[in-house]
């Protein structure tokens, strides 16, 4: 259940039919948004985007997308799916922006649009293999551990801090540029 008290809305997903329903708060006027949800296997996490538009939902080699509102009268597509085959997905984080996803992968950290012609720039390299994370929306920050090899031939965890705000990072700019290349 993902509830939207400002426009006084509760979308809910029902597993028989694998689609997203809204409702009002009370529960009365119920009505199918997406009517499929295509990702196999199952979703193992769900997450509504900051402006309460878009749901996205995972699992360890697929992301969806699914529109909860119509975004326009020509295409009905309210859901669509990214692959990403040569990799692990740990988690999948929106960004404040609600039009970029932030991707940590067990190889790599990556960037990407929210749309199905959206590719991945590659923001960092991990060595650890499926790493933990932790991402701060209030301030779009990512913190995250990964291993490094000192001087004495031993590994070590470090955590790190990336910010991913619009001032310090602006991810339009990143993706435009990488994308003309």
């Amino acid at each position: 259940f993902w509830v939207d008290e400002d426009r006084e809305t509760i979308y809910y997903i029902n597993p028989e039919d694998n689609s997203i329903y809204k409702s009002d708060l009370e529960g009365r006027k119920s009505e199918k948004v997406v009517d499929f949800l295509p990702l196999q296997p199952p979703a193992i996490k769900w997450k509504l985007s900051s402006d309460k538009e878009k749901l996205l939902y995972f699992n360890a080699h697929q992301i969806g997308i699914a529109y909860l509102e119509p975004q326009n009268k020509i295409s009905k597509e309210q859901a669509f799916v990214l692959s990403y085959t040569d990799d692990k997905i740990i988690d999948v984080f929106w960004h404040s922006d609600s039009y970029h996803l932030i991707l940590v992968g067990s190889k790599s950290i990556e960037a990407l649009e929210a749309q199905p012609q959206g590719g991945p720039v590659a923001l960092v390299n991990l060595n650890k293999r499926n790493t933990s994370c932790f991402y701060d929306t209030r301030t779009d920050t990512l913190y995250f551990l990964d291993s490094e090899r000192a001087a004495d031939g031993n590994l070590y965890d470090n955590l790190y801090k990336v910010e991913l705000n619009t001032r310090a990072f602006p991810l339009q700019e990143l993706i435009k540029s990488k994308s003309n290349e």
